[in-house]
């Protein structure tokens, strides 16, 4: 307001009775004093229409309104015309160019909004503004009564332990923040699930005959899941592998190594060599191009690239051909194997025992006591398959691979309540509960980011010899093992945005530092030295980390090829 007026400044009629308490006529000389004030404003707005380019219209028709309007509304137009003159002259000067001096607004009042782009310009103008809650939100609160705070005392015991400190009450909360500090101990458990080579003889059913020396060799067999070869390798290796071995016993290692079926096996291998190739074979899948279909979680192109450039044509060094290789044992089965059968109803029993078994899978990762449950291919398929109870005939290979799952994987799956007998082959269709193509995405997603987490884990530990678990973490964006989230596929490697993916990208470049062998590219020895990124050194870094970690995924013959993120 112009000024507060009171009683005194009015003029009340003879009787001094008004519909409305203050209603009356100015005082002259208070009109005066603000006519005055009006006339000095009027002058102000003259010079300002000479010499502005265009005028608003409302300017002047404010003038208008000041000049012919009554004596009771005069304080009100001065006001809104004094108010939008600042407004030109000053404040807009500030808010189109933050950097110009302007003027220096006077005191005046302020608003109340909740549009955040308004209190920004308010900000800039040193215009006064409360910031408030949308008036809207105050209607939808629905408070049933006001209860009153739960007092501790006799819910939970307040009297300290034998040998351990007080439970801090009251307002302290230094005392509190410090118990906290004092007290918390994290123990997370991440373990290399990958097996070592040299923890146990190699089973029976885990050998692969040596190729032969007619012809050339061609690449050793691969899977994009996660996985280990395990394999005869130098001593070095075996120091930096984990001391997790499967859990099969030496009885078990007897019947496979004195098959009484393994002299019809070389003989059917003998007559296959003879007749050749089979013409009608199925072609296998190339595991080193990522599977698209409408149930495969989307790929990412920068990795893709990466593992497809992938030279096979030369296996490891260290790989003996002479003394035969080691089947690959996988953590979590392939996201390809459960949708990428060529019947629809297959797919669908896949999944749905998969979604049966999933949370006995996380349960055996987080379990400190589970050394190692890493499957080979064909177990994991039987799995799928619902081949839980004892199939074949006595000391078959089929016997043996249920045998083997359920030493595994049994007390797992009796650990999550789950009954083996639901699991059953061939399945029963009625009780197959069909997957949606949006939570098969879902599925996949988990399964590859499951597995190339345990694989950057594993890697790690056999490429740095150290044991870097946290490292790996900062390399996601919820730094967790298990249990991610959906909403998480567009985040991290998987981010849409260069700039966005470039953190963790730098991450995973810092920690490949400390692998060993070396040299590494130029950009990575770099990165740590760096401290402004333009554009295309991100894309430099992000193509030289994917090429570099592929590579020596390979080479390592670890985990190859590598189950790499998706979106």
């Amino acid at each position: 307001m112009f000024w507060n007026p009171g009683q005194e400044d009015f003029i009340s009629p003879e009787s001094g009775k008004t519909i409305t308490r203050g209603l009356g006529k100015l005082r002259q000389r208070q009109y005066s004093k603000l006519a005055g004030a009006a006339e000095i404003l009027l002058e102000e707005c003259r010079k300002y229409a000479e010499t502005a380019r265009d005028v608003v219209q409302v300017f002047l028709l404010l003038q208008q309104t000041l000049k012919l309007g009554l004596e009771r509304l005069q304080s009100r137009t001065y006001l809104e015309l004094k108010g939008l003159l600042d407004y030109l002259t000053i404040y807009k000067s500030c808010m189109d160019n933050p950097a110009s001096e302007g003027g220096h607004p006077e005191d005046c009042m302020g608003i109340f909004t909740d549009d955040p782009t308004i209190t920004q310009l308010f900000n800039i103008a040193l215009l006064p503004y409360w910031l408030i809650r949308p008036l809207a939100a105050f209607m939808q609160e629905n408070i049933l009564c006001v209860v009153k705070p739960l007092e501790m005392v006799g819910a939970v015991v307040l009297d300290a332990a034998d040998g351990y400190p007080s439970i801090p009450v009251g307002a302290n909360i230094d005392k509190k923040m410090y118990s906290l500090h004092l007290c918390t101990r994290n123990a997370q458990w991440y373990k290399n699930p990958l097996p070592s080579p040299s923890a146990v003889s190699p089973p029976a059913d885990a050998i692969l005959d040596p190729p032969s020396t007619a012809g050339p060799s061609r690449a050793p067999e691969h899977s994009q899941s996660c996985r280990s070869e395990s394999r005869s390798p130098s001593p070095d290796l075996y120091a930096v592998c984990s001391r997790a071995g499967p859990k099969l016993s030496a009885s078990l290692y007897t019947q496979q190594w004195v098959s009484p079926y393994a002299a019809q096996r070389q003989k059917q291998k003998e007559l296959k060599a003879v007749r050749g190739p089979n013409p009608n074979a199925k072609v296998e899948r190339d595991k080193y191009i990522h599977f698209n279909c409408p149930d495969m979680a989307t790929g990412i192109p920068s990795w893709e690239t990466a593992l497809a450039g992938v030279d096979r044509a030369k296996p490891p060094s260290f790989r003996d051909p002479s003394k035969g290789v080691l089947k690959a044992v996988y953590v979590f089965p392939e996201p390809a194997l459960l949708i990428s059968a060529e019947h629809e109803e297959r797919c669908q029993v896949f999944l749905h025992h998969y979604k049966m078994i999933r949370d006995a899978l996380l349960y055996c990762m987080g379990d400190p006591d589970d050394d190692q449950f890493a499957l080979t291919a064909q177990q994991w398929r039987d799995i799928l398959q619902g081949k839980l109870v004892a199939q074949g005939k006595a000391g078959s290979k089929a016997e043996q691979h249920t045998v083997t799952i359920k030493s595994i994987l049994g007390r797992a799956i009796r650990a999550c309540g789950l009954d083996p007998t639901q699991i059953t082959f061939p399945p029963d269709s009625s009780a197959i509960l069909r997957t949606t193509q949006n939570r098969a995405r879902e599925l996949t997603w988990e399964l590859a980011e499951l597995n190339f987490r345990y694989e950057l884990l594993a890697l790690d530990i056999a490429a740095s010899r150290l044991q870097c678990s946290d490292r790996c973490r900062d390399c996601f964006p919820t730094r967790k093992m298990l249990g991610m989230d959906y909403v998480e596929g567009k985040q991290g490697f998987a981010a849409i945005s260069l700039a966005e993916r470039h953190p963790y990208i730098l991450r995973l470049a810092m920690l490949m530092l400390d692998w060993i062998p070396r040299p590494r590219p130029a950009c990575i020895r770099m990165a740590q030295q760096m401290l402004e990124w333009s554009p295309e050194d991100m894309r430099k870094l992000e193509r030289d980390v994917t090429r570099y970690y592929t590579f020596f995924a390979f080479t390592m013959s670890l985990v190859a090829p590598l189950s790499f993120p998706c979106a």
